[in-house]
């Protein structure tokens, strides 16, 4: 089925391939532009209506914004791009729309808060959960202002390609973190917090309530 003006959002990696490959290498970039088209379509229909409906997300946002996180011209990203929903989560957040910046943070809050437990005091570890979102929200914004600016050691929305469910996105930068700054003396735990009985949940999109 063709799909009119999804292919432009997608039109700067294969002008990229093919001023450095030749036919084959733009045959492949089109064909990885196809599938990634295919993929958002298929799941935001299936998946992302009422994210779509809840912050105005459409799919060509989500295009543009995994042309951003360099998806595209990654095989093994198209290959497993399933969480269209997180996507349009992401997309949302990426484009500053301050809803879905709440929502996610009322929906991640918790599980964030048990991973940083597993090093940090309870009390710490809101400080530090905290802390990292708001590092988080500044650095998405920062991206989204000035597309030019390079990349800084802190993660950004604009990084998530929909490869693994969102959660597990923050989780892995929270421990990363996390770890980084106990090695460098920045956090130093006071005490090592008891491990949840309940396991961090890591499977699965987002799915927020109306």
């Amino acid at each position: 089925m063709s799909q009119p003006g999804h292919e432009g959002c997608l039109a700067e990696p294969q002008s990229r391939s093919a001023r450095g490959g030749g036919s084959s290498s733009k045959a492949s970039s089109a064909l990885l532009a196809e599938r990634v088209i295919q993929r958002v379509l298929r799941g935001f229909f299936a998946e992302s209506g009422s994210v779509a409906l809840r912050y105005g997300v459409t799919p060509e946002q989500i295009l543009l914004h995994l042309d951003s996180a360099g998806a595209v011209s990654q095989s093994t990203a198209v290959r497993q791009l399933h969480w269209v929903e997180d996507l349009a989560v992401a997309a949302a957040c990426s484009d500053g729309h301050p809803r879905a910046w709440l929502d996610a943070f009322q929906h991640f809050q918790s599980v964030l808060l048990r991973a940083a437990r597993i090093r940090l005091s309870e009390a710490e570890s809101e400080v530090f959960v905290q802390r990292f979102w708001t590092d988080l929200e500044e650095e998405t914004s920062k991206r989204r202002l000035d597309r030019s600016q390079r990349r800084s050691d802190r993660p950004a929305l604009q990084d998530y390609m929909g490869t693994r469910p969102l959660r597990t996105w923050l989780i892995d930068r929270v421990l990363g973190r996390l770890e980084t700054e106990s090695a460098a003396g920045t956090w130093v735990p006071h005490r090592r917090a008891q491990t949840s009985s309940t396991p961090l949940d890591c499977r699965g999109p987002l799915r927020l309530a109306d």
